[in-house]
């Protein structure tokens, strides 16, 4: 992942690693986070992977129809809250090109966990876990298709 931030002149930056709302505390009652944790896959790479691995929690209409907003204010804040020599080399395109190869990353391990969750767990009922397993298909389906576009248009070596 560090090479994409090499390839697009980005700052590495540290990242969470495992960032889904699991590992995330939140206030009691409200939207604000209180805490993130398990910071044991934490890196230095690739400034946009904890928004694709995020984003790869919810559905592909919703992560299609927010991605790009993210993106932007991501860079934003980025701008905004880094320091003035690294700030200056942040840019919309070459986060959303970051993206796509952090998309590309978090790709894999969403297709690991879809297709190995066939058992059902403890507690949960089997129509249920067939509901959220076939979500996962779906969500990794459309993330694949995602990845495939964005490796054709950036990347079309790699998939020749």
């Amino acid at each position: 992942m560090a090479k994409c931030g090499d390839d697009l002149s980005l700052p590495k930056l540290v990242n969470h690693g495992d960032l889904h709302v699991e590992n995330i505390l939140w206030k009691n009652n409200s939207n604000d986070v209180e805490a993130f944790i398990d910071f044991a896959e934490s890196f230095e790479g690739n400034p946009m992977y904890d928004i694709a691995k995020i984003l790869t929690c919810t559905d592909a209409m919703t992560r299609r129809k927010v991605e790009s907003e993210l993106v932007e204010s991501y860079c934003d804040y980025l701008k905004n809250n880094i320091d003035l020599e690294n700030a200056k080399m942040f840019n919309v395109e070459k986060l959303r090109k970051a993206y796509g190869m952090a998309q590309v990353y978090t790709l894999f391990s969403l297709a690991i966990c879809a297709a190995t969750n066939k058992e059902v767990p403890n507690g949960v009922s089997k129509e249920e876990h067939e509901i959220k397993f076939a979500l996962n298909l779906e969500k990794t389906k459309f993330a694949m298709e995602d990845a495939i576009k964005f490796l054709e248009k950036e990347v079309p070596e790699w998939i020749k």
